[in-house]
């Protein structure tokens, strides 16, 4: 009987001792090999360990073999069960086995262990197959090139470049060279990867492993990157170990060297290949046209275009096409298009293109008119974009005239004006500042094409008629658009209402605020603060405008609530201005000084007293620190309504807060001591106002003549002569009055007095 049926009658044997338990009779290997005649040596082991597909079967086996006397396992027979256990995936089993091979001093194949780290990679186990990469040497066993590829395009598979490139290194540090096929694969890899750099670097480290296709991966991939010299050194290394370029070779890099704008090196590469007996492809031709082209090197790109070396197609005739019409010499293009047809090349829509762009450049609209008609004429499918091309470089050069025209035109032809069309018409007039014409545009061709515009490019007409004052011509037009029920959007409808209010036109303010309303077009911030700027005499009614800023949640500034505040009071409406002052602070935006001046100030004038000295309380406890105009204001009023004590009081608290008197304070209080005919405390003001460098005002001496005794004024005369250098001549001072103003805020002191004459003016040391 021969080993191998004897190996298959004691397997027999194994597995029905394995599969039936305590039923089944003991196994009894060495009667089966007696009775073969078979002696258990490691060949027929390792024979039957192979043939198993139980790794446990097979495992039973290796273990009571072990145990037989005069056996002893040797190195083959721990590679095949190694090889049974990987088949079956039992890798814990394997560590057990490598850890009693490593006890027994045996070594392993290193195709073995390479098989391990295969079958564990393929099953996804990376970290465990680095890690018992790095144990090698624990079993006497050293990577080769076979275990180095296996364990990187592992790690390729993983997309782990970053320790590819690691092993990369160690590989070479080992002195194991990467071979052709291995190269090319860390290469293709790196490339793909956006790892260029680490790809050229291993490759230039051994040259000598560098194929056609490894070099063909590593040019792509640096002119992709934009690195052409590279790659051109690399292909100048290769040559030495007798790798050569073809012609696809030299087409990347031409192609690489134009990107970069390099098209004299590229053109260099072309006599190169010429010399190597190497002919181009059309298209690495047209790459080095595209280029000449653009950098404007038109001449070279016809010279080169009658000596390239092979056929060109119609790509390369609409190359030079474009390039010419973009140097304004259409003629020649014309010509050239005339020889495309004749050489077999019918004009495409890209050379009619070109040479349409070229004619729109030179202003010449009738003629690229004209070579719309003959594209029609030739079968192309025409649209409006060919007709918008003309007739926005006619509105851009200002010629609105032939614009129009071009629109009647385009109809003839058969490529009518779209929306985008008298869009731009529309614009042209408005850079143009012709806006009398753009309203005729719109009413005459805009509107009775039934092409209505975006809502967004009618604020530029707006505006313009706004900027002109043509008030009269902005709202026929308004009310035409929404006779047409076009819904203007919320800018335009800013534009317009800031023009009205600064025009002062109120009342056509208020009918447009109203139509708003309807189609629920709600005011902004913009909106409100134009109707603050209304320039308009007439105020009444403000309140109805800004009810809808109460609780929009819209935030004006300071200056602005301040502005708002002073109208509302100029129009009488003080019970909406403290509405408005409540929705400021709800808002958080608190009053400041010049607020509450102006609150206070137009309270004085309505003769709401009691108010505005609340106003005045309530500054302090919004941490606003009165000045000098704010008592003024209330002064003034205190006087002018006989309520002399409150002004005293007034002025005394004034004092107490440390508020200095201005100019127009010490004159307010001048008026109402004469007034009062309290003497004293005139002259007292006066000594006061020269400390403080203030001069009285025509309107206080008047005053003060007017209202107290003729010898006291004698002495106030000698006074402010002495103090001011005021010398009073009441004769030239008849039917005169004085306006002083409080800084900028409150009311104006207007009183018909004599103005008091100054003569020379000049201070007593």
């Amino acid at each position: 009987m021969g080993p191998l049926r004897a190996s298959r009658l004691i397997l027999q044997q194994l597995k029905v001792a394995t599969t039936t338990g305590a039923e089944s009779s003991v196994f009894q290997p060495e009667a089966i090999l007696s009775k073969h005649g078979s002696k258990l040596k490691p060949p027929l082991v390792c024979r039957i360990i192979t043939e198993q597909n139980d790794s446990e079967v097979a495992y039973t086996f290796f273990d009571w073999a072990r145990h037989q006397r005069g056996y002893k396992h040797n190195g083959s027979v721990y590679g095949a069960l190694i090889h049974s256990l990987c088949r079956n995936k039992e890798f814990d089993l394997v560590e057990k086995v490598l850890m009693d091979l490593k006890k027994e001093k045996f070594s392993i194949r290193v195709p073995t262990f390479t098989f391990i780290l295969k079958t564990m990679g393929q099953e996804g186990k990376i970290l465990e197959t680095l890690k018992l990469f790095y144990r090698m040497a624990e079993f006497q066993c050293e990577p080769t090139l076979s275990t180095y590829r296996c364990i990187l395009s592992m790690l390729i598979k993983e997309g782990v470049l970053d320790d590819v490139v690691t092993i990369c290194q160690e590989m070479l540090d080992a002195n194991v060279m990467p071979d052709n096929i291995t190269l090319g694969m860390l290469t293709n890899a790196l490339c793909k990867g956006g790892r260029i750099d680490d790809a050229l670097r291993l490759a230039e480290s051994v040259p000598r492993s560098i194929d056609a296709m490894t070099l063909d991966g590593l040019v792509r991939g640096l002119c992709k990157v934009e690195k052409p010299y590279d790659a051109l050194r690399l292909v100048e290394k290769s040559k030495a170990f007798n790798v050569h370029p073809d012609a696809r070779m030299y087409e990347k890099l031409i192609h690489g060297l134009c990107k970069l704008g390099k098209v004299d090196d590229s053109m260099s590469l072309l006599k190169k290949m010429s010399g190597e007996a190497l002919v181009p492809r059309i298209i690495a031709c047209n790459i080095m046209l595209d280029q000449l082209c653009k950098l404007a090197r038109v001449d070279e790109a016809c010279q080169l275009f009658e000596r390239l070396p092979t056929e060109p197609d119609a790509a390369s005739f609409n190359i030079i096409v474009n390039g010419l019409c973009k140097k304004r010499r259409v003629e020649e293009a014309q010509k050239l298009m005339i020889d495309m047809a004749n050489r077999g090349f019918p004009p495409t829509l890209e050379t009619y293109t070109g040479i349409l762009k070229g004619l729109i450049k030179l202003g010449r609209a009738e003629e690229a008119c004209h070579l719309l008609l003959t594209m029609k004429g030739n079968g192309l499918l025409l649209d409006s974009i060919f007709l918008n091309d003309i007739v926005e470089a006619m509105c851009k050069k200002g010629r609105m005239d032939v614009a129009q025209r071009l629109l009647v035109k385009g109809k003839e032809i058969g490529v009518p004006p779209n929306k985008y069309t008298y869009a731009v018409v529309f614009g042209g007039f408005c850079r143009e500042r012709r806006f009398l014409e753009a309203v005729d545009f719109v009413k005459n061709d805009v509107l009775m094409s039934g092409c209505l515009l975006d809502i967004a490019e009618w604020s530029p007409l707006f505006k313009g008629l706004c900027e002109e004052g043509r008030f009269n011509e902005m709202l026929k037009l308004y009310d035409t658009l929404l006779e047409q029920e076009l819904v203007l959007n919320k800018p335009t409808f800013n534009v317009i209402v800031k023009g009205l209010s600064k025009a002062g036109r109120i009342l056509d303010v208020k009918r447009v605020m109203s139509e708003m309303q309807k189609i629920s077009v709600s005011p902004d911030k913009l909106t409100f603060e134009a109707l603050i700027d209304c320039n308009c005499e007439d105020t009444s009614g403000r309140a109805e405008l800004f009810k809808p800023l109460i609780g929009s949640g819209i935030v004006l500034s300071t200056e602005k609530y301040t502005a708002l505040l002073d109208n509302l009071l100029k129009s009488g409406e003080a019970e909406f201005a403290t509405t408005v002052l409540h929705e400021m602070r709800r808002v958080g935006c608190l009053p400041n000084t010049s607020t509450y001046n102006a609150l206070i100030g137009g309270l004085c004038k309505l003769d709401k007293l009691s108010e505005a000295r609340q106003f005045l309380q309530s500054m302090e406890e919004d941490g606003c620190a009165a000045e000098s105009a704010t008592y003024t204001m209330l002064l003034h009023k205190y006087w002018k309504v006989g309520q002399h004590d409150e002004a005293d009081l007034l002025y005394k608290e004034m004092q107490k807060n440390g508020i200095c008197p201005d100019a127009a304070t010490y004159n307010v209080l001048l008026e109402g001591f004469s007034q009062y005919k309290r003497v004293e405390e005139v002259f007292r003001l006066l000594d006061e106002m020269r400390v403080r460098g203030c001069s009285p005002s025509d309107s206080a001496v008047s005053s003060l003549h007017k209202n107290i005794s003729f010898g006291d004024f004698k002495r106030v005369k000698k006074s402010l002569k002495e103090l001011f250098g005021i010398v009073y001549k009441p004769e030239s001072l008849e039917t005169k009055e004085t306006v002083q103003e409080v800084k900028k805020f409150g009311l104006p002191f207007i009183d018909e007095h004599p103005i008091v004459q100054k003569g020379k003016r000049g201070h007593k040391k």
